[in-house]
Order: structure tokens, then C-alpha cells, then sequence
């Protein structure tokens, strides 16, 4: 099993949250459906099998060059994201460490359930490289271990409509961006840093144990250009 049942983290104003993504935020659009596409993001390819990936760009250019990566979601213009930005209105971290090899950081959207919740959290042993539980700056999703929610250690998730009871209603797993993390103290320290142009794309987390991550066919996206955090840090 990949971890224990997390532990809720009870945020400032006494909710208790269950801790628990479009595609990598690169200059040119990578689409699984063609035959190859490797054209700028103000254009959209003329192949009819990138239609789904490829409506929301406003010039039309035939694909010439083979896709160095096969596309994972949306592309990431400002009009392909779903949902653009995240504002926290009460944050909270919490070190299970020595007991178990975690770490999680909640950030609400409001004080009051339903609530959206950016979530990082690290597992030891997990990750290619594992993390570290240390200061520095950090390629999202760079490695295959850590494109899966079940296999990753550093892990980037935005969870929607999340209630009391810790279910939410939707789920988005990170596919790129930067993660820097400037401060990373001991319980009762600080966890601080911040996210740039991280995406997500809605997924299912498998509830039988293994957490397995799968996108969600024609599911939405969300788009987190800049976000900073900082959270007292609380022992698990």
C-alpha cells in the first residue's frame, strides 16, 4: 500500500480536511490523436482526429513536425483551462514524520465547506528521486513516478467542492510546472515557498488501496500560473 489513510488536517477556523490535474506547460502543443503536430500555442492543427485538443486556438496551421511527447490533456492556453488561478483563504501543514514518511500542506478556498483545496504532499520512499523534506526547487510531475497519484513523492493535486465528511467532487493531479519551496522547518516552523505555471487535469483516485491516478477522458483542467503558501507547520 502506497500510504496510510491520511490524517485530516484541521485548518485555522477548526474544519477538518482529508488531504488527498491540463497538460504540461510547454511553448508548443504535444496532441496524442495525430500523426504529428509541433506547432506554436496560437495556432491549431488541420488533422480532423486533433479536433477535441486543438478547438479553442484561433489560427489554423497543418502539422509539419512529429510530437516529441504524447499530449496528456487540454492545451494550456488561458482559454483551455477550465479553471485559471487559486486564492487561499486558510492554510495548514502537517509532519507525520518520524512515525510515517509524510508530509502534507492544505490551502482552502474558504473558510467554510464546500471548499477547493491545493494540495502537496510528500511520501517517503515514493517519487523518482524520493523527496528529500528539504528547501529547493522542484520540476512538477518530472519524472513517470510522479505523473500517477500512485506512485509519486511529491505530489500536486487541486481537489473541488470538498465537504466535511472529506469527499470532494472532483479531482485534478498535477502534469507540469515549478515548485520552490524557500523554508521547511521542524513542527511548529514554517512551510513556504511557491507554485509557477503548474497544470492539472482531472482525474479518478482509486479508493481500493493502490491510489491509482486515471485522467478523465474530455475532463476539465485547471491552470495555476503563480501561487505562494506559507503554513505553520503541525505534528501528525
Amino acid at each position: 500500500m502506497k500510504r496510510i489513510h491520511l490524517p485530516v488536517l484541521a485548518l485555522a477556523f477548526g474544519l477538518a480536511l482529508v488531504a488527498m490535474g491540463c497538460d504540461e506547460d510547454d511553448p508548443y502543443i504535444y496532441d496524442a490523436w495525430d500523426t504529428g503536430s509541433d506547432v506554436p500555442h496560437d495556432s491549431t492543427d488541420t488533422i480532423s482526429p486533433d479536433v477535441p485538443y486543438d478547438t479553442l486556438h484561433d489560427t489554423v496551421t497543418p502539422d509539419t513536425i512529429p510530437d516529441p511527447v504524447p499530449d496528456i490533456g487540454v492545451d494550456d492556453t488561458p482559454a483551455g483551462c477550465t479553471h485559471t488561478g487559486f486564492t487561499a483563504a486558510v492554510q495548514a501543514a502537517m509532519d507525520s514524520r518520524p512515525t510515517y514518511q509524510q508530509f502534507v500542506y492544505n490551502g482552502g478556498s474558504a473558510s467554510a465547506v464546500p471548499m477547493d483545496i491545493v494540495a502537496i504532499e510528500f511520501f517517503g520512499g515514493f517519487g523518482s528521486p524520493p523527496p528529500t523534506f528539504a528547501p529547493g526547487t522542484f520540476t512538477v510531475a518530472g519524472s513517470t513516478a510522479d505523473q500517477n497519484y500512485e506512485t509519486c513523492g511529491t505530489c500536486l493535486l487541486v481537489r473541488e467542492g470538498c465537504g466535511s465528511d472529506g469527499t470532494c467532487t472532483k479531482y485534478f493531479f498535477a502534469t507540469g510546472g515549478s515548485m520552490t519551496i524557500e523554508t521547511w522547518g521542524a513542527v511548529g516552523g514554517t512551510f513556504a515557498g511557491s507554485l509557477t505555471d503548474v497544470d492539472f487535469e482531472e482525474v479518478t483516485i482509486a479508493s481500493d488501496g493502490t491510489y491509482h491516478s486515471t485522467p478523465v477522458p474530455g475532463g476539465e483542467t485547471w491552470c495555476i500560473p503563480s501561487y505562494s503558501f506559507t503554513a505553520t507547520i503541525e505534528a501528525g
